[in-house]
């Protein structure tokens, strides 16, 4: 695609996503962009036209944070590559500053050069789509709502704009090195915030105590650069709180055992790290159901037997045959389990067999053969497995 025409395009759908915007919200928007690029945004996993290509490198954390905050024409140099454009980009209001209007630009990891690939042809600018602002979990129709209410900030001018809208904030995704922990601890009161989205962050934990002024907060998601360690103990008690993910750590987080005062009512944990360079021991949490572990190599044994009543265990990365086994084995009430990317095997097999409870197993991507789902059927007929059959 010629680059004029392309950024042509880009120029109205942007123009077309404020106009829209202006509809449904009760801010007004500066007339003046910056665009949010999000590259990779497509599943890219099947096998490729000869005309398409991907960049993987484009979800790179620095690379997310340098496409955070565009200008309209850099947004252009990013997204035209030599006459290749994705094959969708989805065009939307995410936010404001006290200048500019944010605008999304959710793209395809598909680039193509042949124009008979693109989508959204009908509506006139191919690749892109034009959608509203995301409405409100409990929105009705012809009321007016805040852009803040799902605030996206990867700068402070953008935190700054939303600190007269704070208790009209539902979700805030912060993003981008500038939300360190001393940053956080001096995020202020959030009374209405729900989920917090960190991204990209060089948190290393004291700055957990800003969650001590979200009252409502119920859900946790972190992903920070691997350096250093990542530390729980500042986490304040969270009544409210159900579910934390933490990832991008190169080593398992310190302070695992203040989970069980600080978040009694955790149904939902989920750890992603490089390796296990200390013991992984998760203390009694109760209400815990669902468990995902993704850890790069075991170098130390997991001790996972006081949250027994999960219910669904994920792992994921180096888990061994009998490191799986006995991960499965620490849970008596287990319903449903997924392992793709483990060695699980023989040893797995026959855990998976005496499990009474289980009801569902993902063993795509193991060493789970043929052999072994049929030696697993013949143990457990009502068994459903994933694949059905290899």
């Amino acid at each position: 695609m010629d680059e004029q025409v392309f950024a042509q395009r880009m120029h109205d759908a942007i123009e077309h996503a404020h106009r829209f915007a202006k509809q449904f919200l009760i801010e007004d928007l500066p007339a003046c962009f910056k665009c949010r690029v999000r590259l990779n945004a497509s599943f890219d996993g099947n096998p490729l036209h000869a005309d398409e290509r991907v960049y993987p490198n484009d979800s790179d954390s620095q690379f997310k944070e340098k496409a955070a905050m565009l200008s309209v024409d850099d947004a252009v140099e990013l997204l035209w590559r030599e006459g290749a454009v994705p094959e969708w980009i989805n065009v939307s209001v995410v936010g404001r500053s006290s200048s500019h209007t944010i605008v999304e630009l959710l793209s395809c990891g598909r680039f193509t050069s042949n124009d008979s690939l693109l989508y959204h042809e009908l509506e006139g600018r191919p690749p892109f789509h034009v959608l509203g602002p995301t409405l409100p979990f409990d929105h009705q129709e012809g009321e007016r709502f805040s852009v803040f209410d799902r605030a996206t900030c990867w700068s402070q001018e953008e935190l700054e704009a939303l600190s007269d809208s704070r208790h009209l904030v539902w979700s805030m995704e912060l993003g981008g090195h500038h939300f360190d922990d001393r940053l956080l601890v001096s995020i202020g009161s959030f009374p209405a915030l729900e989920i917090l989205d960190i991204r990209c962050s060089k948190l290393q934990g004291p700055g957990l105590e800003c969650v001590s002024s979200m009252p409502a907060i119920r859900i946790i998601r972190i992903s920070i650069e691997p350096s250093g360690e990542f530390d729980l103990s500042s986490l304040p008690r969270v009544d409210s709180l159900e579910e934390i993910t933490i990832e991008g750590m190169s080593s398992c987080p310190i302070g695992l055992d203040c989970l069980a005062r600080a978040i009694p009512s955790l149904h939902t944990l989920r750890l992603r790290f490089e390796a296990t360079d200390r013991p992984l021991e998760l203390p009694k949490l109760p209400e815990l159901d669902t468990l995902e572990l993704s850890i790069g190599r075991l170098k130390h044994k997991l001790d996972l037997h006081r949250a027994k009543n999960v219910t669904t265990l994920l792992l994921r990365g180096g888990f061994g045959d009998e490191e799986v086994a006995q991960c499965i084995s620490c849970f008596p009430s287990i319903r449903s389990v997924h392992l793709r990317g483990t060695n699980a095997a023989v040893q797995t097999v026959n855990e998976l067999g005496r499990s009474e409870s289980l009801e569902f197993a993902d063993l795509v991507e193991t060493n789970i053969d043929g052999q072994l789902v049929k030696r697993l059927m013949e143990m457990r007929p009502d068994l459903r497995t994933w694949p059905r059959r290899l």
